[in-house]
């Protein structure tokens, strides 16, 4: 079996900041695949980027989980738009993943999503129509994974449930 890691940076960052902890990336691996008992063969993390307010140390990070960790990381420009109440910006983080997905689905037997947007509840039915034994697990909080998406996945799993990637935090994590 082979699976396939889609990491929403922009609502992972939010779920570890709601819980104030951190995960550690490089155990993160490792313990997926055992959950799912599937070789990871594609490793994509999707963070968003406003180009008037850049943050090296998170650049930083995304440069280690590309280079240390072999994660395809795709950097997502905000939409920058004018409102009434002033400048906004607007990410777009889960439209690119799931066009992402529906590029590599052929590619694997489960997708795997570290998010707990609701955004994505539409596209994984589609996923799910067009690959009926395509199996979808969703690692979220308890906190900020979305009803929807819950009852959407064949499987859900909480971070919270996994302390052997929350006390052993290292230097270099998301969060």
């Amino acid at each position: 079996m082979k699976a396939g890691l889609w990491i929403d940076a922009p609502n992972l960052h939010f779920a570890l900041l709601q819980l104030g902890i951190k995960i550690d990336m490089a155990k993160l691996l490792p313990h997926i695949s055992q959950l799912v008992r599937a070789r990871i063969v594609l490793k994509r993390f999707f963070y968003d980027h406003n180009p008037e307010s850049p943050n090296q140390g998170f650049e930083n990070f995304v440069t280690w989980l590309k280079k240390g960790l072999g994660y395809e990381t795709i950097r997502v420009e905000k939409k920058l738009y004018h409102h009434d109440t002033g400048r906004k910006a607007k990410s777009l983080t889960d439209w690119e993943i799931a066009f992402d997905i529906l590029d590599k689905l052929k590619e694997i037997d489960i997708l795997v999503l570290l998010s707990g947007d609701s955004d994505y509840v539409r596209a994984i039915k589609s996923f799910q129509k067009f690959r009926p034994s395509l199996c979808i697990v969703v690692l979220s909080t308890r906190q900020t994974l979305s009803r929807e998406l819950r009852e959407t996945a064949d499987a859900v799993y909480y971070l919270e449930d996994m302390p052997e990637l929350l006390q052993q935090a290292q230097a270099r994590m998301a969060g």
